[in-house]
């Protein structure tokens, strides 16, 4: 019998599990600097993974809090605007976690706000207002 993380022709390896990944990840070492980043990330981040391996994740986009400050519990920030080095502002859930078994080591997710969101409750109250005029007509 193969190990489950065994390469194989017929399935994918950790590798192509983790680049097509359907949410932004960014895993960060105990030096606060970037180990790995997937697909998603460099998309939304505009940057490369080979660029931002090594860099401290200041440099690439700063976290809401610092993680020094948290003795090591996991972080979750809705809806949040993020500046990142280059002045690029993003509009994402920025969810934190310690990676088990690995002190100091922690995975990142991103999840870019869709456009509907960034519009607030008007989208919504607009709705329910034509569903009124609708009914009173």
């Amino acid at each position: 019998m193969k190990r489950p993380d065994t390469p194989s022709r017929n399935r994918p390896g950790f590798a192509e599990l983790f680049a097509a990944l359907p949410v932004a990840v960014v895993v960060v070492d105990p030096d606060h600097r970037v180990a790995h980043a997937n697909a998603l990330a460099e998309q939304l981040l505009n940057l490369s993974e080979r660029l931002m391996i090594g860099q401290p994740l200041d440099a690439i986009i700063p976290p809401p809090d610092d993680p020094r400050n948290r003795d090591g519990h996991a972080l979750a920030v809705y809806d949040t605007e993020i500046s990142t080095a280059r002045g690029v502002k993003i509009r994402a859930d920025f969810a934190e976690t310690q990676i088990a078994d690995y002190p100091g080591w922690r995975a990142i997710t991103l999840h870019a706000s869709a456009t509907s969101r960034r519009l607030g409750h008007s989208a919504d109250r607009a709705a329910g207002a034509r569903a009124a005029v609708g009914a009173a007509a």
